[in-house]
């Protein structure tokens, strides 16, 4: 999978430029916004987030078509509005199997043929070509990550399982801390998403770079998380202690309304006993 990366980076340049500037703007803002005020968003963010993933999937990896991955996506926006207590805490679970299988699964990874692409006569590509070309790269990465994933020993399956059924116990515990470090996590992604898609188009070698120091950007990348994680929960507490200080009022409002009624009927039958 790191080649087909590789050669992503370097078919980037005969792509359509909307292809990657869109794209990279959008990941960006909503990256910024995501890992510095997710928390405070999290209703309206998970519905974007959620027609966003099935949009993408629908279209790039199911291979639907641009009505159905728009039904879809309006389809799992609702969804995700409605149940977003859920969502957020199976998307916890997704983000941390992800990053498990992407560390465990490394040694599993074949390096497949070049698939550089060669367009100097033809000129730059066309939009629908340009979509055709990145959806034809990532229905590489899915079959290599599945080869890849039916090559792992039972041992590594069973510790993906036991780091996603964690995190959806410990989100639905710890719920706003889980929710700030989704948020924080999914951010940062973002905002690397779209800073790597605005590089490609501007000529740069990201991909490259950062395989190249590994290190410094994961260094980066884990700072970004921990610090929008802390600054989320420190901005947001007063929220959140408000919300849950707000429900346990209404709690005792609601056990006083029914103990006065209880009062209000026993009075009455007393005095009928009378």
């Amino acid at each position: 999978m790191p080649e087909i990366v590789l050669n992503i980076e370097q078919a980037a340049k005969w792509l359509k430029p909307v292809v990657l500037v869109a794209p990279g703007v959008t990941a960006l803002l909503l990256g910024l916004v995501i890992w510095l005020g997710g928390l405070s968003l999290r209703r309206f963010l998970m519905a974007v987030i959620g027609a966003a993933a099935a949009a993408a999937c629908g279209f790039f990896i199911i291979g639907c078509d641009i009505v159905t991955s728009a039904v879809l996506a309006v389809l799992v926006s609702v969804i995700a509005a409605l149940v977003e207590r859920v969502f957020i805490v199976i998307l916890a679970a997704i983000m941390a199997v992800a990053v498990g299988f992407a560390i465990l699964a490394k040694p599993y990874f074949e390096e497949p043929a070049a698939m550089v692409l060669t367009q100097e006569r033809a000129g730059p590509l066309t939009v629908e070509q340009s979509l055709d070309v990145v959806k034809t790269y990532i229905s590489s990465c899915v079959v290599e990550a599945e080869q890849a994933g039916s090559e792992m020993p039972f041992y590594n399956l069973a510790i993906l399982a036991g780091l996603g059924v964690i995190f959806l116990i410990g989100g639905f515990v710890f719920w706003n801390s889980v929710s700030a470090l989704c948020c924080a996590a999914l951010g940062t992604m973002l905002v690397f998403a779209g800073m790597i898609l605005l590089l490609l188009y501007k000529g740069a070698a990201p991909i490259a770079n950062i395989r190249e120091d590994k290190s410094f950007y994961t260094s980066v990348f884990m700072t970004m998380v921990l610090f929008g994680t802390a600054l989320q929960l420190l901005l947001f507490r007063q929220g959140i202690r408000k919300q849950a200080d707000l429900g346990e009022s209404g709690q005792a409002e609601k056990e006083n309304d029914q103990a006065s009624g209880h009062q209000q009927k026993e009075s009455k039958t007393g005095w009928r006993n009378r």
